[in-house]
């Protein structure tokens, strides 16, 4: 399956795929949206910072939301930025300034032209893979084989457990990802502890590699990665 976004670098779902990316130890749907927006800045920051129709369409937008205004920053030079944010800010003024013409006497009316996740292309961009990644995600484990290897996987962060058990096609399927969530989300608790109770110890280096990465994965599993979180 391909994204429908024009913007979007497309990426194999199929099961062999799915499979590669269940070895995470992180949220598939996650990683694959933070490879999704990785392939966007790549292809778009050279246009960006040297083509005038990319930095007026642009401008047209109002740029991103504050989280991929940062990301675009994360990603590209401060030569690039130089270059393709002026008619962006050149538009900005101009509609400060048409905003004087519209005043009333009620200070809540004046409506900033603030970019939200409804209109920012990257978070469309987003969507549009977040929902064909949960889909397929979804027939895959129809099959007794798939799921028996979802069983060794960390499994996905709430956020994205909440769009795959609204995809599932039966009640089944949605006891075994509840129950595997659960039984995940225990072991995660006892390797914290366990490495808690080592570091004190000074014990490190008895520290085993789920013990290590614990702190990580309960924060991705509870609240997802931070790189593709909503605005």
């Amino acid at each position: 399956m391909k994204e429908k976004n024009e913007n979007s670098v497309p990426v194999s779902l199929d099961s062999e795929k799915i499979e590669k990316d269940l070895q995470t130890r992180g949220c598939p749907v996650c990683d694959y949206q933070g490879r999704t927006i990785f392939d966007f800045f790549c292809s778009w920051l050279s246009p960006f910072a040297r083509d005038e129709k990319t930095q007026e369409d642009f401008a047209a937008e109002m740029g991103f939301c504050p989280v991929h205004t940062w990301n675009l920053a994360s990603f590209a030079s401060l030569q690039g930025l130089a270059q393709g944010y002026p008619k962006l800010l050149e538009r900005l003024s101009h509609e400060l300034a048409r905003l004087t013409k519209t005043l009333t006497n009620l200070p809540e009316s004046v409506k900033l032209p603030i970019k939200d996740s409804a209109t920012c292309r990257v978070c469309s961009l987003l969507r549009d893979t977040e929902a064909a990644y949960v889909q397929q995600l979804a027939i895959f484990l129809e099959q007794a084989e798939s799921r028996q290897g979802y069983t060794h996987s960390q499994g996905l962060c709430l956020k994205h457990l909440g769009f795959l058990i609204g995809t599932a096609s039966s009640k089944k399927t949605t006891q075994f990802l509840l129950l595997e969530a659960a039984r995940r989300f225990n072991e995660i608790a006892q390797d914290l502890r366990n490495y808690a109770t080592k570091r004190e110890a000074l014990r490190r280096d008895l520290i085993t590699r789920d013990e290590g990465d614990a702190y990580p994965r309960a924060l991705i599993h509870i609240a997802g990665t931070k790189e593709v979180l909503d605005p």
